[in-house]
C-alpha cells in the first residue's frame, strides 16, 4: 500500500474535557495533516502503511501497531502534555505539531527498516510545510471552470491555515487580469468543505458550485462583466 495519510490523536478516555480539548487542538493538528498530505511525495512505500495514526497521551500496549488489513497502523507515545502545548505560543505549537508527525514517523521507518530514500523525502515534506509558514494556497480543480467564450475562467482557491481553510472564487480574464473575487468559506475543516465544492459550472454569465447531493453552494451572477 502506499502512505497517504497522518492524524495526531489526543488519546485518552471520553469525556468532556477530552473533547473540549479537541475541538481546541483541530485548528493546529488538523492543518499540519492537511499540509502534509499536500506536499507528500505520491506513492510512497512506508513500511506498508496507508495512514499512521499518532495516539498522544497515556497508553497501555506495544508503542507501535502495525498495519491491519486495510493499512492502518498506530503510533504512540507519551510525551504530550494538554496544558503544557496549549501554554505555547501560536507559531511554537505549529511547530510542534509537526515535530510530533515527523519524529513519529522517522522513529517507524527506522524500526521498519524502510529505505532511506523515503525517510529523505518524508523529512522534506515537512522542511516544504516550515518554509511555507505552515500555510498553503492550493487550486481547486474540481471548481475552476473557463467560461466556454474562453474569455474568462472561474478559479476556486483554497487557504490552507492554521485554524481551517479558506477558500476564495476568483474571475480572472484571458489576461490574466482579475475581474472579482468572492470569499466563499471561512476557517472550515477538509471532512465537511470537500463535499460542498463538488462541482463548477457556468450558466451563461453566472457561475455555480453545487454540493455533492447537488445542492448549490455558491452562485456568482455577472461573474464575468468587462470580459467581454
Amino acid at each position: 500500500m502506499h502512505f497517504k495519510d497522518i492524524q495526531l490523536i489526543n488519546g485518552g478516555k471520553h469525556s468532556e474535557e477530552k473533547l473540549s480539548q479537541n475541538r481546541y487542538l483541530t485548528k493546529y493538528w488538523e492543518n499540519v495533516r492537511n499540509l502534509f498530505s499536500i506536499h507528500l511525495v505520491d506513492g510512497l512505500d512506508v513500511a506498508g502503511i496507508s495512514k499512521l495514526n499518532i495516539q498522544l497521551g497515556e497508553y497501555e500496549g506495544p508503542e507501535y501497531s502495525p498495519p491491519d488489513h486495510r493499512g492502518i497502523a498506530v503510533f504512540k507515545r507519551k510525551d504530550f502534555d494538554f496544558h503544557e502545548f496549549s501554554a505555547l505560543e501560536e507559531e511554537e505549537k505549529d511547530a510542534a505539531s509537526l515535530e510530533y508527525i515527523e519524529s513519529s514517523l522517522l522513529t517507524v521507518c527506522s524500526e521498519s527498516g524502510v529505505s532511506a530514500k523515503v525517510s529523505k523525502q518524508l523529512k522534506q515534506a515537512c522542511q516544504a510545510i516550515r518554509e511555507e509558514g505552515y500555510e498553503h494556497i492550493k487550486l481547486h480543480k474540481k471548481t475552476s471552470k473557463w467560461h466556454s467564450s474562453r474569455k474568462a475562467r472561474a478559479e476556486t482557491k483554497l487557504h490552507f491555515r492554521r485554524g481551517g481553510i479558506d477558500a476564495y472564487l476568483e474571475f480572472i480574464d484571458k489576461h490574466g487580469n482579475v475581474l472579482g473575487k468572492h470569499k466563499i468559506a471561512d476557517s472550515r475543516f477538509w471532512d465537511g468543505l470537500w463535499a460542498d465544492l463538488w462541482k463548477g459550472r457556468w450558466e451563461n454569465d453566472t457561475f455555480l458550485i453545487t454540493n455533492r447531493f447537488g445542492d448549490t453552494f455558491v452562485r456568482i451572477e455577472s461573474a464575468v462583466d468587462g470580459a467581454f
